[in-house]
């Protein structure tokens, strides 16, 4: 079965979702909250048949990056079963999660999951309907592996979901040469209040660990208000196809 990072070298439909939408080969589709089995089914339907990649919101696959973590066990199986324990202890998640660990060095591990039975069943309806998924990815990390690897300088990323009223939920990663902290925060918080209680904590730890950041990319807010570092709006368009 593919992973939510498992790549394939050929042309992927992107199949983007973030609710209460889907966007679908350029189009917007209303679904609420997460899209019940029938819904998902008429989405899909609309797409060619083939590969697909879906960008799912940050918070329907929370990631964990465990930094300077030692004794992890040696063996494949020990070792995922030491870090779900960790990953469901930090994150305080109910049910069963599907686990992928990427070690980003020597101490620092990557922990992304999702619902167990969430993924099953999208993994199930797309084959049946002729659209497998070749890759499920978080939005923060599929705009992380497009940013930061270009990028010569440390950086934070903002990647928000807008849920109403200028009010924003998402992930701040950062970054020097590796993926450095990452936080994620299910309550919407205006801008503002990203500003003191989330953004300016993270500069201050940043600064106290000897560790600068010298620019701010921000995707899924119209506008950001100046700071003591150079802000930069990614406003791309939501992409229809892509080669992974």
């Amino acid at each position: 079965m593919p992973g939510i990072l498992s790549r394939w070298q050929r042309e992927q439909t992107i199949v983007w979702l973030e609710p209460p939408a889907i966007w679908l080969d350029g189009r917007r589709m209303e679904v609420g909250g997460i899209p019940d089995m029938q819904m998902m089914e008429r989405a899909l339907m609309s797409l060619p048949s083939g590969p697909a990649h879906w960008i799912i919101d940050d918070l329907l696959a929370p990631a964990l990056l465990l930094r300077d973590l030692l004794g992890v066990p040696e063996g494949a199986e020990a070792r995922e079963g030491f870090l779900g324990w960790r990953y469901g202890q930090h994150l305080g998640l109910s049910g069963t999660h599907y686990l992928q660990s990427l070690k980003v060095d020597e101490t620092s591990w990557l922990l992304l999951g999702m619902p167990q039975q969430q993924r099953a069943d999208w993994l199930m309806l797309a084959e049946k309907l002729g659209r497998p998924i070749r890759a499920m990815t978080p939005r923060w990390l599929w705009l992380y592996n497009r940013i930061a690897a270009s990028q010569a300088i440390p950086g934070m990323l903002l990647s928000l979901h807008d849920t109403g009223g200028n009010r924003y939920s998402g992930t701040l990663a950062v970054w020097g040469q590796i993926l450095t902290l990452l936080r994620q925060w299910q309550e919407p918080l205006s801008v503002e209040a990203w500003l003191e209680e989330r953004i300016h904590p993270s500069l201050a730890f940043l600064h106290r660990e000897g560790r600068s950041c010298q620019e701010l990319l921000v995707w899924g807010a119209p506008d950001w208000p100046p700071m003591a570092i150079p802000v930069r709006l990614l406003s791309w368009p939501i992409p229809t196809v892509e080669v992974g």
